[in-house]
């Protein structure tokens, strides 16, 4: 009488017989796990190991400078370009207030390249 399977139901890769392997019934973990095996020093459990997760960060690797040069920029160009059209700087409204907060607005998209 045939003895009943005790907790593994599948063959073992070290069970499979080499004519399987050799017809074409061997699949991609079999062959890995040969190529693995030929190697030296190199040596597989066979069991999937999930890729360990990644923490990304934002302000990682920058300058602590950086995002209140950023915002400040951003701000001072803004502020100029409205407060010139409602006409609150000194002098008249000009096209130099104008250009000032543009370049200021720009100086902030510069700064915003440098985040990590």
């Amino acid at each position: 009488m045939a003895k009943a399977p005790s907790g593994r139901f599948t063959p073992k890769a070290a069970e499979k017989t080499k004519s399987d392997l050799t017809n074409g019934k061997a699949n991609a973990t079999d062959r890995a796990r040969e190529a693995a095996e030929k190697r030296p020093g190199y040596q597989t459990s066979g069991r999937y190991t999930p890729p360990q997760p990644v923490k990304v960060s934002l302000t990682e690797g920058t300058r602590p400078w950086v995002p209140y040069v950023m915002f400040g920029l951003f701000g001072i160009g803004l502020l100029s370009i409205i407060l010139n059209y409602v006409s609150l700087l000194p002098g008249a409204p000009s096209n130099w207030y104008l250009l000032g907060g543009l370049i200021s607005i720009t100086g902030g998209f510069m700064a915003a390249t440098q985040l990590k």
